[in-house]
């Protein structure tokens, strides 16, 4: 199950965020062990208002964080351990986690970046969604918090794993009193001989938004499968920033984020 081909991925800054001046607050981060027994996607969207000032360096700390967590986990476990692991601390012990390391490791930013200092801590400047999947032999595990998609592709047909969660037009964001509870998750067992999809595709709303539809999403989302089908990660790889720049000038205007993981099955 396990890819050899690695996951890829784009991050552009969104056309109306070059028109205004601001910078991209998306983040991306793919990694894996030394044996590659897992694959892992993390991927953020500062929230950009001017509330959340620092939002951009929200995101990659929140990348950085849920990459220390999961990275752990897979250092003292075997897969199936860290699968078992994951599946049954996924709604209390995992995301609660991942807040504490969330918030302790902005705290040190902010204050290595001798920022102004007030009570209680403003973690409201820093701002965040997250999303996480992770592959590896035996299961598939996901992870939401905020918006943003995860999808998958099984002989063809993309669905979502994990789709965007608004209420209204807030946000549930790591920078919450006890964020952990916002957070959603999907633990999928993949057993030895198990056909499994063909592809993962995570992405921050940027790129959902600039459809008119969920059709037209996973229409798109299908295009970019049978492009890699057809020409290879080589030539996916080379023009995703083009798309994406494409689809947000067009669209959302929104930065976009979009990570690519082919799994052993893609022929």
């Amino acid at each position: 199950m396990v890819n050899p081909q690695a996951a890829f991925g784009a991050k552009v800054r969104g056309a109306a965020h070059i028109k205004n001046g601001k910078p991209c607050q998306d983040a991306l981060l793919i990694s894996t062990d030394e044996e590659k027994r897992y694959f892992a996607v993390y991927v953020a969207d500062g929230h950009g208002s001017a509330q959340c000032a620092y939002s951009d360096d929200g995101a990659q700390v929140a990348v950085e964080s849920a990459h220390s967590v999961f990275y752990s986990i897979f250092c003292e476990n075997t897969p199936a351990e860290a699968g078992e692991l994951l599946n049954a601390h996924k709604d209390i012990w995992l995301p609660k986690k991942i807040e504490s390391e969330w918030k302790e490791r902005v705290k040190k930013f902010h204050s290595d970046k001798e920022r102004m200092l007030s009570e209680p801590f403003p973690f409201l400047l820093y701002g965040s969604t997250l999303l996480v999947l992770i592959v590896s032999d035996g299961f598939i595990f996901s992870m939401q918090l905020g918006d943003g998609d995860i999808v998958s592709i099984s002989d063809g047909k993309a669905d979502w794993i994990l789709k965007p969660e608004r209420v209204g037009v807030y946000v549930h964001s790591l920078c919450l009193e006890n964020s952990w509870q916002y957070f959603r998750s999907v633990w999928t067992p993949q057993p030895e001989g198990t056909e499994s999809p063909e592809m993962f595709l995570v992405s921050t709303d940027g790129y959902s938004d600039c459809f008119l539809s969920d059709a037209g999403f996973l229409q798109a989302v299908t295009d970019i499968h049978h492009l890699f089908k057809s020409s290879g990660k080589e030539a996916t790889e080379e023009q995703l920033a083009h798309w994406l720049e494409e689809s947000s000038a067009a669209g959302s205007g929104d930065d976009i984020t979009l990570a690519i993981l082919p799994s052993g099955n893609i022929v």
